[in-house]
């Protein structure tokens, strides 16, 4: 039988509540997407093709995420070309703790941002990136990449 100290119960009897509200998907909107966005990362892109990310640049993100111990399910993946999403419907929708923008220039979405200097907007981490057949032919850009990721994922 457990043994209980008369302090332990009376501060979980008497304790302070905190309620803290669930915060909800944005109302009326709804995005297609890839992956399940279990560590609340949104990664951006914009091209011609269909899906959220071509086929032939799926392995190269594969091995940016493997690097810092993610895999597709940990982010949500979309294409933004033939749509213009708001940033407030889309940090309403997902919930990001950090936004990926490939080859998107940032202002599109209302963010004053520079490529490879991460920002906090609106309690939003945003990475501002080349778009990935940029980077993954580009070793200078990989470095800057690498820098980032290690800096931010992990610490």
């Amino acid at each position: 039988m457990l043994k209980m100290q008369e302090g332990a119960v009376r501060l979980f009897f008497e304790g302070t509540t905190l309620y803290v509200p669930k915060q909800k998907k944005a109302e009326g909107v709804a995005f297609e997407y890839e992956g399940e966005n279990n560590r609340y990362i949104l990664m951006l892109f914009n091209h011609g093709e269909k899906g959220a990310l071509p086929a032939k640049n799926k392995p190269f993100l594969e091995k940016i995420l493997g690097a810092v111990k993610m895999t597709f399910k940990d982010v949500a993946m979309m294409n933004i070309a033939n749509t213009q999403p708001a940033f407030e419907d889309l940090k309403g929708y997902f919930v990001p703790a950090a936004l990926f923008l490939w080859g998107i220039e940032p202002q599109t979405l209302g963010i004053k941002a520079n490529k490879y200097e991460p920002i906090l907007f609106d309690k939003v981490k945003v990475i501002c990136l080349d778009s990935l057949p940029e980077i993954e032919s580009n070793d200078e850009l990989k470095k800057k990449l690498w820098s980032i990721l290690k800096q931010h994922f992990l610490q």
